[in-house]
C-alpha cells in the first residue's frame, strides 16, 4: 500500500485452521523525488517479496502456499509480463519481484481498509486499532475463511493500460546488393 508519502506491507501466517497472526510489517518513506503511485506500488511489491524471503529464511516453518495480496491492478498486470519490456525503474523492480515470486501468487483486492490492512502502515491509526484482537494483529476477516470465499481477483483484469511499458520503435534496414566496396 502506498499513500504518496509512505508505503508499506504486512505479513501474516495462517494456519490450517484458518487462524492468522501478524508476523512482520515494514513501512518506508517515499523517495523525495516525486514518483507516481504505480512506481510506489511497485516498491510495495519489492518490499513484500523481500519480507517473503526473510520469513522463509528465518522462520522454522514450512509454508504450503504463499500469497501476495495487493490493491494495484496495474502492478498485478505488470508482474505477468517480462521485466525487459519496461523502463529501467520498473524493469528492475519487476525483475526483483519475479526472482522470488511467481506472478500467479499475486492477487488483487479492493483498497478498502477492512480488506487491505496494510493501509494502517501508511495512513496511521489510533493505538486502540492495534490491540490483541484487532484487524492489525489477525489480518482481514476473509483470512479466516476458505480461499474460495476471499474477495480477491486472481486473474489480471483485461484492458489495463501500463504506462511503464517501453515505447517500441521500428527500424528498417535496407541492403543494396548492386554496389560493392571493392569497386
Amino acid at each position: 500500500v502506498s499513500s504518496g508519502q509512505t508505503y508499506g506491507t504486512v505479513a501474516y501466517v495462517r494456519s490450517a485452521g484458518f487462524v492468522s497472526v501478524l508476523v512482520m510489517a515494514k513501512s518506508r518513506i517515499a523517495p523525495l523525488k516525486i514518483i507516481d503511485i504505480v512506481r510506489l506500488e511497485l516498491c510495495v511489491g519489492v518490499l513484500g517479496s523481500r519480507i517473503r524471503s526473510t520469513l522463509r529464511k528465518e522462520l522454522r516453518l514450512s509454508f504450503k502456499k504463499v500469497i501476495h495480496i495487493l490493491h494495484s491492478e496495474i502492478v498485478q498486470a505488470m508482474l505477468h509480463l517480462e521485466s525487459y519490456g519496461y523502463g529501467t525503474f520498473a524493469a528492475n523492480r519487476v525483475g526483483e519481484i519475479q526472482q522470488t515470486t511467481h506472478p500467479f501468487e499475486w492477487c488483487w483486492v479492493e483498497g478498502k481498509p477492512w480488506l487491505n490492512v496494510a493501509d494502517l502502515t501508511t495512513r496511521g491509526c489510533k493505538p486502540g486499532q492495534l490491540g490483541l484482537n484487532s484487524i492489525w494483529q489477525n489480518g482481514p476477516l476473509f483470512l479466516s475463511q476458505s480461499e474460495k470465499q476471499w474477495p480477491v481477483r486472481w486473474k489480471v483484469k483485461k484492458g489495463i493500460q501500463i504506462s511503464e511499458l517501453k515505447k517500441s520503435r521500428q527500424y528498417i534496414g535496407i541492403i543494396n546488393h548492386e554496389e560493392s566496396l571493392s569497386n
